[in-house]
């Protein structure tokens, strides 16, 4: 199961995001979230994957999140978590109140909202020129994960 592809289903699908990022951040240098998306409506989202209860425990110790209160504005509109439902409880029971969380079941698309995040106030909406660029960012992105090969139909042999 692929956590990362049901993150960008979510956020594609159930959160309407027409840019999404993978392994980008590009309102802060220090975050770096698992998965990124932008809302027609120019908010932010960040999901963070965590598959066992160390890596959770560990996020604590980024930067940004022991320094949440100084770069608030540099942060996303909504920070969700999204676990496997195998540890669920577990991490429940230590979600900061700024986050979000997500499970994933057995299907990868079968996405509950357990908490809903609250929005961060301080993040700002992002400008029609941030998102363009964050387009080209996607795009290089797509193209970075295309096989070797022939990518332009003038680099392809045809038969006539």
């Amino acid at each position: 199961m692929s956590l990362e592809k049901s993150a960008v289903y979510w956020l594609r699908f159930k959160r309407g995001a027409c840019v999404i990022l993978l392994e980008r951040w590009p309102l802060c240098a220090r975050a770096r979230p698992d998965v990124f998306g932008v809302t027609r409506g120019r908010q932010t989202i960040e999901v963070e994957i965590k598959r066992t209860m160390n890596d959770f425990r560990a996020n604590a110790r980024k930067f940004h999140v022991a320094n949440r209160d100084n770069v608030a504005h540099q942060l996303a509109h909504f920070t969700y978590f999204l676990v496997p439902n195998s540890i669920e409880e577990k991490v429940m029971q230590e979600l900061p109140e700024w986050a979000g969380l997500l499970i994933v079941n057995e299907h990868e698309y079968d996405i509950k909202v357990r908490k809903r995040a609250p929005m961060n106030k301080m993040a700002k909406k992002l400008s029609l020129n941030k998102i363009c660029h964050l387009g080209l960012l996607m795009g290089s992105q797509l193209y970075s994960h295309i096989p070797p090969g022939p990518r332009f139909p003038c680099e392809m042999d045809y038969e006539i």
